[in-house]
Formats: C-alpha cells, structure tokens, sequence
C-alpha cells in the first residue's frame, strides 16, 4: 500500500523537471540546453518555484551540462515531500 501512495511523489517530481525544462526552452528558444547558462539557471529557478532545491546528491545526479533537467538532481523543500522522497529514493532501483 505504501509503495502505491509513494508511486507518484518522484513521478510528479520529473514531470515538473520536465515541465521546467519546456518553459525554459519557450523562453529561449534559440538556446540549446547543452550550451546555455541562462536555460540551465531557467530550470534551477523554476523548480526552486515550485518547492524543489538543487542537490547532486542522489546517485543518478550526474555531473553534466544537462543535469539540470534531471529530476534526481532536485528535493523537495518541504519537511513533510522531503521525508516521502527520502523514502521513495531507498525504495528505487
């Protein structure tokens, strides 16, 4: 049962990364993620917005020029997604 209720916390969490890195790429659209500063920052903004912070901490966070739209590389702000996040990532292959 738990499994079923924590199956949508992260799922939600790489949709809005994904959500993010569309807006950015409507805001520049002449950017390429790959080379753009301002594209990468875009994404990192947003996500903040919507209660995510920045972190390479998690495995599948790999240091490159298009991390940034990778939902690993995010956590959740709150106390209460923080901790269902947590429990979500030991749970996760």
């Amino acid at each position: 049962m738990l499994a079923v209720f924590l199956g949508g916390c992260f799922e939600n969490q790489k949709q809005k990364a994904a959500a993010c890195e569309l807006e950015a790429q409507r805001t520049y659209p002449a950017e390429r993620l790959e080379l753009s500063n301002q594209m990468g920052n875009y994404i990192k903004l947003c996500m903040a917005a919507a209660g995510y912070a920045w972190s390479m901490a998690h495995k599948k966070c790999q240091p490159a020029f298009t991390a940034q739209r990778n939902a690993y590389c995010y956590v959740p702000t709150g106390a209460v997604a923080g901790a269902f996040y947590r429990l979500e990532m030991i749970l996760d292959p």
